[in-house]
């Protein structure tokens, strides 16, 4: 989900920029507006070949700020292309941008990158299978969160624990932490990422063979997604429903859960 992934701005990093001759300024100056417009391409990405034009322009505005030794803003497009290569589905490739990424900033002193870039990376080595590096980077992103009084960061960094735990099988705790994350979404009057850990944490309990406490969360989620809109998120729910429900024993609910799914769906296609 988007959520479990930090995108970097260029504007947020103005204050770290050094002090060059006219030349260097303006092929920084240059740098900066690619990287904005490339930005700008990113968010309109359809395709894969959509993603190559956003992935050759990144690097071409990073060739510019090594050039002119942008530390801040190296560290920011190095990040950005790691965020590509994990949406491709390189979480190899996305990890040596991240750990570049995170170089600079450490050095920079910059924690409120480092907490997003170690989000980052932490979500990529999670795909790796490497569940102990990503289960240090989230907790070292956490710290950082609750030093700088992010907690929104914070929330989803909690969220990505959980996921980390689910992988490895351990259920209760991966519980632990999304309720934890639910609670702090809560505060912040977050519906939409309350419905997506709820969902999330439904799935840790119907691994776990906590069928009616699974069934209970999904409920919670639905009503969640009902008041925001979100039809797609309301039928895999249900879906999700169905299979607890046939794993329970309960194969008319399952079926009816099915039928609820199927119709929303008929509907969305009006």
């Amino acid at each position: 989900m988007a959520r479990t992934i930090a995108l970097i701005c260029i504007t947020m990093i103005l204050s770290m920029t050094l002090n060059f001759g006219p030349a260097c300024a303006q092929a920084e100056e240059d740098g900066i507006k690619l990287f904005d417009e490339t930005n700008l391409l990113r968010d309109k990405v359809r395709s894969r070949e959509d993603l190559d034009k956003v992935i050759e322009k990144y690097e071409e505005a990073l060739k510019i700020f090594e050039k002119v030794k942008s530390e801040g803003y190296i560290g920011v497009a190095t990040n950005n292309l790691g965020v590509i290569y994990a949406k491709l589905g390189e979480p190899k490739k996305a990890v040596e941008y991240f750990e570049r990424s995170l170089e600079l900033k450490r050095k920079l002193g910059d924690e409120k990158g480092e907490e997003q870039t170690l989000t980052n990376l932490g979500a990529a080595r999670m795909e790796l299978g490497e569940l102990s590096k990503a289960v240090e980077c989230h907790e070292r992103s956490l710290e950082l969160a609750r030093k700088i009084g992010d907690v929104s960061d914070e929330a989803v960094t909690l969220h990505n624990m959980g996921r980390t735990y689910v992988e490895w099988k351990q259920y209760s705790k991966a519980i632990e932490y999304y309720e934890r994350s639910l609670e702090l979404k809560k505060k912040l009057g977050d519906s939409e990422g309350q419905a997506e850990t709820l969902i999330s944490m439904g799935n840790a309990q119907a691994h776990a063979g906590e069928h009616l406490k699974a069934i209970e969360t999904y409920e919670r989620s639905l009503e969640l997604f009902k008041k925001i809109g979100d039809i797609d998120a309301q039928k895999q729910t249900l879906m999700n429903m169905g299979k607890v429900y046939a794993a329970a024993g309960e194969h008319l609910k399952a079926v009816e859960c099915y039928k609820r799914s199927l119709e929303l769906g008929k509907d969305s296609a009006k």
